[in-house]
């Protein structure tokens, strides 16, 4: 196929490739199990976010170290869900750089964050759960302003009470620290979706009047610039409304409690979430079917199990560390 072919690079805004030394000793991975490893990683990581992401959960493993009940940690331990992504990143770049076999001429840094543009699900998960309360089997409620009426106990302003009490979301702190970490990670993305967005602008090939030029790019091609676009466009839309969440809660008084956190900004978030899943997430899958199409045997990384589970184990830690202290 004419998209497997090496002079391919003309359509790379990048100059660096992943390729074996001999062919027929190291088979190129196919478009399948390229995506597909995307897909577990996002699977098995989601599935393991809404366990691990549980504060009873990891307060239970890490022996009460994590996980404590209204923790705001998650304000600074989206440090860490960040920092891990990056080194699962260099630690996989690192790995395919020094495997026998295989020539890539990049960077560590190149490689690092041009795999930060993965698509990443497990947070949206994280985000469809963050809102369930864990409810105690009796109540007590807080004393307010109506505790001194008369019939205070029978009256509906103690229901008002137990529900502006701090109540336990368990998978709140996980679900933040994700969010806020994801948020930072899309930003960084925007580098390599902007610079492939650049490449194609200036050499035309979003031109779609210059017909001749246009539809001799391999479908490739098409695919990883439109994503690019794609995602630089709608993904703005994203940022902006998660910027404007994220400034607000962490302008919100210290004194604010979780449940009053979760109703106010309840909307906000569900709304969020559904501009990311037709936004970059979407365009994130869209730029790696395209460039894995494109690029064929320029792009042929070793070890694909290895990489999948370096990155679940990374991400798993930073779930479990996000979930409060």
């Amino acid at each position: 196929m004419a998209e497997h072919l090496t002079n391919n690079t003309v359509y790379l805004p990048w100059g660096w490739t992943i390729t074996p030394d001999d062919p027929n000793n190291h088979r190129c991975p196919p478009v399948s199990s390229l995506l597909g490893t995307f897909a577990a990683v996002n699977g098995v990581v989601s599935l393991l976010a809404v366990v691990f992401g549980h504060r009873l959960v990891v307060e239970k493993i890490t022996c009460g170290a994590c996980g404590k009940k209204g923790s705001k940690a998650w304000k600074y331990m989206w440090i860490l869900p960040v920092g891990l992504q990056l080194a699962a990143n260099a630690f996989i770049a690192a790995i395919i750089k020094r495997t026998a076999g295989y020539h890539a001429n990049y960077k560590i840094w190149e490689l690092m964050f041009f795999l930060v543009a993965r698509p990443r699900l497990s947070w949206i998960v994280l985000g469809a759960f963050a809102f369930r309360e864990r409810r105690p089997s009796k109540i007590k409620p807080s004393p307010s302003k109506y505790a001194l009426i008369d019939n205070y106990q029978d009256s509906g302003y103690r229901q008002d009470d137990e529900y502006l009490g701090d109540g336990d979301f368990p998978w709140w702190s996980a679900f933040m620290s994700q969010f806020i970490g994801e948020f930072l990670l899309q930003i960084i993305s925007l580098y390599i979706m902007g610079r492939t967005a650049h490449f194609a602008a200036r050499h035309g090939y979003y031109t779609v009047s210059n017909a001749k030029m246009y539809h001799s790019l391999p479908h490739g091609a098409h695919m990883m610039y439109a994503g690019a676009l794609y995602y630089l466009v709608a993904g703005s839309i994203f940022l902006i409304t998660a910027s404007t969440f994220i400034i607000a809660i962490y302008t919100e008084h210290t004194f604010v409690n979780t449940t009053w956190q979760v109703q106010k900004h309840k909307f906000r978030i569900i709304t969020t979430l559904f501009i990311l899943l037709i936004s970059t997430w979407m365009g994130s899958w869209i730029f790696w079917a395209g460039f894995v199409k494109l690029a064929g045997n320029l792009y042929c990384p070793p070890a694909l199990i290895g990489q999948g589970v370096i990155w679940t184990i990374f991400s798993l830690i930073g779930i479990i560390t996000g979930a409060g202290m």
